[in-house]
């Protein structure tokens, strides 16, 4: 009988977690938040944060594209040349990914 309740528990901590995923896949504005962030961070010129700062929601919004899916969202942006950029969203979060 414990292996059957064991088999429950783990099928109810499963469904809980992919309701959670659900519930919490982020959007192209996060997104967006989140290259900005990215790329400041790769960046020590003042000169450039400043533009991102100011310019950054309207390029890498009009830049980039996202696929929402149930339980995570895949994103990609592409400012051309070999500037690309890539990012799974869960959770309320993005992880940077190789572009794909």
């Amino acid at each position: 009988m414990e292996g059957g309740y064991m088999k429950r528990y783990i099928l109810i901590i499963v469904l809980f977690i992919l309701v959670v995923a659900a519930i919490t896949v982020p959007d192209k504005k996060q997104y967006t938040e989140w290259i900005k962030e990215e790329v400041k961070n790769q960046n020590n010129d003042q000169l450039v944060n400043l533009g991102v700062d100011l310019l950054g929601s309207s390029i890498f919004g009009s830049t980039s594209t996202c696929k929402n899916y149930v339980f995570l969202s895949m994103c990609k942006t592409d400012l051309g040349q070999e500037e690309k950029a890539g990012a799974i969203g869960a959770f309320n979060n993005y992880f940077g990914i190789p572009y794909f």
